[in-house]
């Protein structure tokens, strides 16, 4: 019975779509060539207004918030506010499904922006180092640059096969095992580690859009 409340909090928060970004933003990727300060703590529900936030999309963006505080116990509000917004904005950015970033981001960190993995991948996104250097980002522990390289590389592994049927796995493991791999591979490299990550992301995606 629990999870199935929980199914149906989390299928109401991710109703929205990644359009409906796009239109409070109304920006595209030509825009940012770099993490660009989305978060004012003076910012709330009464003073959207300072960065064209509609009343809605500050609750479609107060509603990831919760998702993520879900995952994360000891997340802080405002934190979790720069996560959610960083994650919309950037999204649209690039033109991404934020429902599949959030994915992306509960698996690879559970929202811990101060994550290091044993391999040395940083931040929210998991960005190793040398990713994080030709994404732009300087500093991956910020929450902002972290996601901007993170939607970046997304975009990137997208546009490498967008046009395989398998567009989604494709992209999923080349943000693991790096891009080569799965060129050389013809597919997901047949690394268990890699494996598993696509088949738990793609759980988290549609666990958020149809809450099972």
């Amino acid at each position: 019975m629990r999870k199935l409340l929980i199914a149906a909090f989390v299928f109401s928060i991710f109703s929205a779509t990644v359009c409906f970004a796009q239109e409070a933003y109304k920006t595209d990727a030509s825009d940012v060539n770099e993490p660009y300060v989305l978060y004012d703590s003076s910012i709330n529900e009464n003073s959207y207004q300072q960065t064209n936030i509609s009343r809605e999309y500050y609750s479609v963006e107060n509603d990831y918030k919760n998702v993520i505080k879900y995952f994360n116990k000891t997340i802080s509000d405002s934190e979790a506010q720069i996560i959610a917004r960083a994650v919309l904005y950037y999204s649209s950015v690039f033109k991404l499904d934020p429902i599949l970033v959030m994915a992306v981001i509960t698996v690879e960190s559970k929202f811990h922006s101060q994550a290091v993995s044993p391999k040395g991948a940083m931040g929210l996104g998991q960005l190793m180092p040398g990713t994080a250097s030709i994404m732009g980002v300087k500093n991956a522990f910020d929450i902002e640059q972290n996601i901007y390289g993170t939607a970046k590389y997304l975009r990137q592994q997208y546009d490498r096969w967008y046009d395989n049927e398998k567009v989604l796995d494709l992209m999923l493991a080349s943000y693991n095992a790096g891009p080569q791999a799965v060129a050389n591979h013809k597919g997901i490299p047949p690394y268990r580690e890699t494996q598993n990550y696509v088949v738990r992301v793609k759980k988290y995606f549609r666990f958020f859009i149809y809450g099972y």
